[in-house]
């Protein structure tokens, strides 16, 4: 059973019973300013500046524009009110982030847009006082060329030994603009410690991710010397129920010199992207090896004009490739770039063995089928949205075109998480077997 963690879940975590919520509202001109929902501060980083670090202090914004720049202390939340039903935008100077945070902080329930990045964090995986080393950053529109970056610093040393493991979870945005070679949707370039371990757990799920250079793109190095060799920074988790569509790649899984990448990759639907579906790479570096082994089980890949997966390097390939729906990728569907492997029809992806060489550790239930995609209205966060081809990817449920990809998938849709979730014009919930792909939200 895949666990969720929600928002709710996660504002309870990072505050506390001693939180103090301070209250934004830029109609306020006159004064006086306190912080308080009866005299709240007029810009939101006026109300940022009176936090503490790691107390679990929260920021509320009400309705408006607000044209800043803002930085947000680790260990703080900076949201929407929550009796706010009016959208509440944040734009920034272009030639600085729009939103900059450190580690441990949690970001909710703006539109975002201006900045050369929309949110940018900076992890440091620095213990907190009150022991709680997650970020996250959910249901916000951006706007902004680079979306959300997230990155360590060059200089992290932890000492001989020591593992830390921050938690990062990015869930719900919807991330929009720019024609298909403008930024990343979803980015985190994790360098690791010059000694030490540092391993970050990652959720990437129920995103829309459109027109993009790159729609989600990890990369994990780490650095000596290390003598063993054997990896020690490493991305963890899971990239699930992402629609990822219109932009040039989909999703990047790259490491190098002792780093791994060895994430899953569920249920999403990347389709009509300019190049590759699914990019995985490893790099031997001076240090040491690199690993980048996903687990990709239950996604669409669909209409891209590149490979739908991809690989570079000797250690790259895939440990499950199972129960996935391809069609019409116009390079072809599997491709190893080390020994010029390609797998193009049904029966070559489920056979993971070719030539004797093991191409896939396990590959079993994929189709190469048409998906059978229809137009519906898009829900996201509340409202009805105008019907695009952000909202051409819903399932033909029944009928002659009923898709494939409906009851397809491996697992059932409560096992899977997705039982609340639909593929349907209708809403209806998913039941039995989960359907293959991104499910949408119920309104």
């Amino acid at each position: 059973m895949l666990i969720k963690f929600t928002l709710f879940i996660l504002i309870v975590l990072i505050g506390g019973c001693t939180s103090s919520i301070i209250y934004v509202d830029k109609d306020n001109l006159a004064g006086p300013w306190d912080g308080t929902k009866t005299h709240p501060y007029k810009t939101i980083q006026d109300g940022l500046n009176v936090t503490t670090a790691d107390s679990g202090d929260i920021v509320e914004v009400f309705d408006g524009v607000y044209l800043e720049n803002v930085k947000v202390k680790a260990g703080t939340i900076l949201r929407k009110a929550r009796d706010e039903t009016k959208t509440v935008a944040i734009i920034g100077k272009k030639n600085l982030p729009t939103i900059s945070a450190s580690d441990r902080s949690g970001i909710a329930n703006f539109e975002v847009d201006g900045g050369n990045t929309g949110i940018f964090v900076e992890i440091k995986a620095t213990p907190s006082n009150k022991k709680k080393p997650w970020t996250s950053i959910a249901n916000c529109r951006i706007l902004s060329k680079n979306a959300i970056w997230l990155k360590t610093p060059d200089s992290l040393d932890f000492g001989a030994g020591n593992r830390r493991t921050p938690k990062v979870y990015i869930s719900n945005n919807w991330i929009q603009q720019g024609g298909y070679t403008a930024g990343t949707g979803i980015r985190f370039d994790l360098t690791g410690p010059k000694t030490g371990e540092l391993s970050v757990y990652l959720d990437i799920v129920d995103n829309v991710i459109e027109h993009k250079f790159s729609g989600i793109s990890l990369s994990a190095e780490g650095q000596g010397p290390n003598l063993g060799g054997f990896v020690r920074t490493q991305f963890t988790g899971i990239i699930e129920n992402n629609l990822i569509i219109d932009g040039n790649t989909g999703i990047r899984l790259e490491s190098r010199n002792l780093g791994s990448a060895d994430l899953t990759v569920f249920n999403n639907t990347i389709a009509n992207n300019k190049s590759h579906a699914i990019i995985a790479s490893a790099v031997v570096g001076k240090d040491g090896g690199a690993s980048t082994h996903p687990t990709v089980v239950n996604n669409i890949v669909s209409s891209n004009s590149g490979f739908g997966y991809l690989e570079f390097g000797e250690k790259t390939s895939a440990g499950t490739l199972s129960h996935n729906l391809f069609y019409q990728n116009a390079q072809g569907h599997y491709f190893d770039e080390q020994t010029g492997s390609s797998i193009n029809s049904q029966k070559g992806l489920n056979t993971p063995i070719v030539g004797n060489k093991v191409i896939f550790y396990d590959g079993s239930g994929n189709l190469v089928v048409n998906p059978q995609f229809v137009k519906g209205k898009f829900f996201w966060n509340g409202t009805f949205w105008i019907p695009g081809k952000e909202a051409s990817y819903f399932l033909q449920q029944s009928g002659s075109s009923k898709s494939p990809a409906v009851n397809g998938g491996l697992g059932s849709a409560k096992d899977a998480g997705l039982e609340l979730k639909s593929t349907a014009t209708s809403f209806n919930f998913d039941t039995g077997v989960v359907d293959i792909g991104f499910h949408y939200t119920i309104p």
